[in-house]
């Protein structure tokens, strides 16, 4: 466009020229030395304009010249550029894909031409992990720092995840602890640690870190809340364990007074405190449970299993939670428990057929055939005793006793 602007400009010049100098084409001497030039003044101007346009582009091709090793310098670099780019994208849908050998070849082919290339270095760490290649995944990572330092969270959050993923717990938790000291707000890192702790069953330090987990708010709150109560009924499983009454007390005391109205909760302390000796103390625990938040299966069935030394006091507590809405096969087989416990046959009979009238399980036809047996009446044991077996295998294809 330019060159066509700049031959428009000559024509009208020379046309303008040729115009002028028509009637009076003017005389031009020019002496140089011994030489003398004689001429017009017309010619002079188109001789004058051809050098110019001469000069004009010897100096354009020499300034082009001058140029075009850059020029191609830079092409060279942005194709490099474009094809480690177009490598790197490969790699990381190879890596989504599951394709761990060839997103690592990806990742790794023109790394040196990429903008960031310890990023590559991380993605090819992830995919030798996947690859079981572990030598190659730290290598991989300790290549990345060295290119750029100022990635070192990344990497060691990556290392750190690989580490949990492994199973190599105790360098996972190296990794981690130096992390969180150095970024203790860090929600990925807070997870992670968090994840390790489960891993290790370390529920004291769990606890300990879940006010960071909701303060940083590193998940929802609903599973944030999951995992606090497995962190404490774990707590009291592991007090329970020890045998020491005094050290699972301590463990309920600690325990959010909301979880302690948590039935899976609450029926863990109680079945801790049986397997320590403390049935009483249970079977109390239960009962104020189970009238202060109404009825509950897993409770229920808990307070028929645990019997203390008020047995007849259990079963009249329990009689009292009869009614529409709370008579569930658990109920009756909780009332038959305790009236076996206390020896009335006949209650123990009515209760539990009530329950397998409502659907009770095998459970139930176990423990109606020890009442006929105990009340003498040995053929309906042994029916009971055959219908508690089919209904444990679900085979149904067995005759039918009735």
């Amino acid at each position: 466009m330019k060159l066509l602007i700049y031959v428009l400009i000559a024509l009208a010049a020379g046309v303008s020229i040729a115009l002028f100098a028509k009637d009076d084409p003017g005389y031009v001497v020019l002496s140089i030395q011994n030489y003398t030039i004689e001429t017009s003044i017309a010619v002079l101007l188109v001789v004058a304009a051809i050098c110019f346009a001469i000069l004009y582009v010897i100096f354009r091709l020499l300034g082009v010249a001058r140029k075009a090793p850059k020029k191609i310098s830079r092409w060279s670099h942005d194709r490099k550029h474009n094809k480690a780019n177009q490598c790197m994208i490969r790699g990381m849908v190879a890596l989504n894909s599951g394709q761990w050998e060839m997103a690592e070849q990806l990742l790794l082919s023109h790394v040196s031409d990429c903008d960031k290339p310890a990023l590559n270095y991380i993605s090819a760490a992830r995919a030798a992990q996947q690859q079981g290649a572990h030598e190659r995944r730290d290598n991989y990572l300790k290549i990345a720092h060295q290119l750029d330092p100022g990635v070192d969270m990344t990497i060691g959050i990556t290392q750190a995840e690989l580490q949990l993923n492994q199973g190599q717990y105790e360098q996972a938790l190296a990794t981690l602890k130096r992390l969180h000291g150095e970024s203790p707000k860090n929600a990925l890192i807070i997870k992670l640690l968090a994840r390790l702790y489960i891993e290790l069953k370390d529920w004291e330090r769990l606890i300990e870190l879940l006010p960071l987990v909701k303060k940083h708010k590193v998940m929802p709150n609903k599973e944030s809340d999951q995992w606090q109560k497995e962190a404490y009924k774990q707590l009291l499983i592991s007090a329970g364990s020890t045998n020491d009454i005094d050290h699972l007390n301590s463990a309920w005391e600690r325990t959010p007074k909301s979880l302690k109205q948590d039935s899976d909760i609450a029926a863990s302390y109680a079945q801790q405190l049986a397997s320590c000796g403390d049935i009483n103390n249970a079977v109390q625990l239960l009962d104020r449970q189970i009238n202060h938040h109404g009825s509950n299966n897993q409770l229920v069935d808990l307070y028929g299993q645990l019997q203390g030394s008020e047995v007849l006091t259990q079963m009249v507590h329990a009689e009292k939670w009869l009614g529409d809405e709370h008579e569930t096969p658990t109920l009756f087989i909780t009332l038959g428990r305790l009236a076996i416990a206390n020896q009335m046959w006949a209650k123990a009979r009515d209760y539990l057929q009530r329950g397998i009238n409502q659907g009770a399980g095998p459970e139930a036809y176990q423990l109606i055939a020890r009442v006929y047996d105990e009340l003498g009446e040995t053929d309906q044991a042994n029916t009971s005793y055959k219908l508690g077996l089919e209904r444990a295998t679900n085979n149904t294809s067995l005759p039918s006793l009735r």
